[in-house]
């Protein structure tokens, strides 16, 4: 075989790797429709953990949720999928707030943060609070 028919084969190969990945959902991003969706998708994985109040981000892709026992709950998309997670003072590397925007580091090897934007800087301001009522320590 020759060189440019083992590169032509790869490209191919390569190409038909992605189409598929792309035609079987790999590339949707998934969306929550409101707070009670955030609140059956917590419970799914935490059936003991109710939330008290639910916080959504802007375009309702992430959720962070208000738990009874002074811990914040998260769901977070990845891909068409979401990742659930209950953060604790411990759980939290740092925060970075500015406006509208709220950039979290979590401890956790697979899930390391992200950047989560608000409507407003008041709704922003709320998941900052709950987070500082943890215990959170910001850089």
């Amino acid at each position: 075989m020759q060189l440019w028919q083992l590169g032509l084969l790869v490209v191919g190969g390569v190409s038909l790797i992605v189409y598929l990945v792309h035609a079987a959902g790999g590339s949707r991003k998934a969306v929550l429709t409101d707070s009670n969706a955030a609140i059956v998708r917590f419970a799914e994985d935490y059936p003991d953990d109710a939330p008290s109040i639910v916080h959504l981000t802007k375009g309702n892709a992430s959720a962070f949720l208000a738990l009874p026992d002074k811990t914040v709950g998260l769901v977070h998309p990845v891909g068409d999928r979401y990742l659930t997670r209950i953060l604790t003072a411990q759980d939290i590397i740092s925060v970075n707030a500015n406006a509208e925007r709220l950039t979290l580091k979590i401890a956790d090897f697979g899930f390391s943060g992200g950047t989560y934007e608000f409507v407003t800087q008041a709704e922003r301001q709320s998941v900052q609070t709950l987070l500082e009522n943890m215990g959170a320590h910001y850089a």
